[in-house]
Order: C-alpha cells, then structure tokens, then sequence
C-alpha cells in the first residue's frame, strides 16, 4: 500500500519542495501516518470540486512547522524577478509597493510557505473603502502572482501563484466587491 499511497499523495514532490529528504525507515513512518489522513484529503478535493471552498478544519488537528524557513521571501523573488526581467521603471515603483507589503505580512517567511488560507486572508484585507476589489486583482495580485516562476511547475503550487475567482458572475458583472485569491 505504501507506494500506491506514495504516488498518489505526491510524496516525494511535497518532501522536495520541502527540502526534506527522508531514510528509508522514515520515510516509512511518515507514510504509515499519512495513510490515516488521505481519506480526509480526498474528500477537502471532492469538497473543493464541488464549489465549497470553506476553511479547512481538518488540518487544524496539526501542528504548525517551527523548524528554519530557508526559502526566498517574496521581496527577494520580487529583486531576482526585477535583475532578470529589467521591467519599466514605473512596474518596479508600482509593485515595490506590494512587496513591501507582503515582506511586512508575512516577515520572515518564505513565499512557498504562505498558505492558501493565510494568502486568500491577505488579498481579503487589502480591499477597503480607497481600494476596490478591482485594483486589488489589477495590481496587488497581478504583481504578487509575478508571473516569475508562477508559470513553472516549481512554483505553481505556491498560493500566491494560483488565483481563484471565488465571486459570481452576477458579483463580477455588478462590480461589487468579491475576494480574488
């Protein structure tokens, strides 16, 4: 059951996006634990492909990772993005705002390790009564989303790279304001 359960939960794409590399004995263990806990994650995906994108209270059971986030923060994806693209002066000033603003959110944190939830909560509380849910998807997350690496396969899994219309279209149409995450 091991390697089935391996394959399908993606295991050694997680564990290396992770920079976890495991031993054959814990390697073991860790799958014997994520048995119990695949019925749950299938059923959260069969949730979410039915429309209920409500928090997940599942994972609320575990505990937060405190080991040593060694990933790239958003501000140095933004400068790598900057020295390699060489975008328009006025890009650089327009997003500089946005990273800057993600830097302080999520201080000391690696981008990969911003979860969906903490991302969709972000892009939430950026919308106010002197910025529109509008601008909001036009700048904030056209620059958080970057585009630098969100298309590749290495970073697509990051929250800040996927966006989801959670609006209707009636919502959309109306222009009122809807969360875009």
């Amino acid at each position: 059951m091991r390697p089935v359960l391996a394959d399908v939960g993606e295991t050694a794409q997680f564990l290396a996006m992770k920079g976890q590399a495991l031993n054959s004995q814990a390697r073991g263990r860790f799958l014997d634990w994520l048995y119990d806990d695949l019925s749950e994650a299938l059923k959260r995906l069969i949730r979410i492909s039915q429309g209920d994108y409500s928090a997940d209270r599942y994972r609320e059971r575990f505990p937060r990772f405190e080991g040593e986030d060694a990933g790239e923060t958003a501000w140095q994806i933004f400068e790598k993005w900057v020295s390699e693209r060489k975008p328009a002066a006025g890009t650089i000033e327009s997003w500089r705002y946005v990273f800057r603003a993600l830097n302080e959110n999520f201080k000391g944190r690696s981008a990969a390790s911003i979860s969906s939830d903490e991302a969709r909560q972000w892009t939430k509380s950026l919308i106010n009564s002197t910025r529109s849910a509008r601008t909001v998807d036009n700048t904030w997350l056209n620059a958080s989303n970057l585009r630098v690496g969100c298309g590749s396969q290495a970073h697509s899994d990051q929250p800040l790279c996927r966006r989801e219309n959670h609006c209707s279209e009636k919502d959309q149409v109306a222009g009122h304001a809807c969360v875009l995450s």
